[in-house]
């Protein structure tokens, strides 16, 4: 192949990576803000199911496995899942009812 085929190529590449790092950084300020500026919601729920999910990741050439925790609250409307830390994720009990107070995807109260 000629040598601009190959500066060609180069720059498509590159430029599609720009693109996909752009659009990723988008969606990870996009979610931030819209958690940050969420009208804070407030309704009566009960804690239907909790779940660990595990996250995997490639660091220095080996897996790393971290755990993720989710609990699972159900509305008169509809279910809801939060993430939630480790700590947190003890204290919450199957079949627990309460007030779910949340802004976006956190959890600010349940009482």
């Amino acid at each position: 192949m000629p040598q601009n085929v190959h500066e060609i190529l180069n720059a498509v590449f590159m430029m599609l990576g720009m693109v996909c790092l752009f659009a990723v950084l988008f969606l990870l300020v996009f979610r931030r803000l819209k958690d940050r500026y969420a009208p804070v919601q407030t309704v009566k729920a009960q804690v239907v199911d909790k779940y660990v999910a595990d996250q995997f990741s490639k660091i220095y050439g080996s897996m790393a496995r971290s755990p993720q925790y989710y609990v699972v609250f159900a509305t008169e409307k509809k279910k809801y899942a939060f993430r939630v830390s480790q700590f947190s994720y003890n204290g919450y009990k199957i079949n627990q009812r309460g007030t779910l107070k949340y802004r976006g995807s956190r959890i600010l109260s349940f009482k």
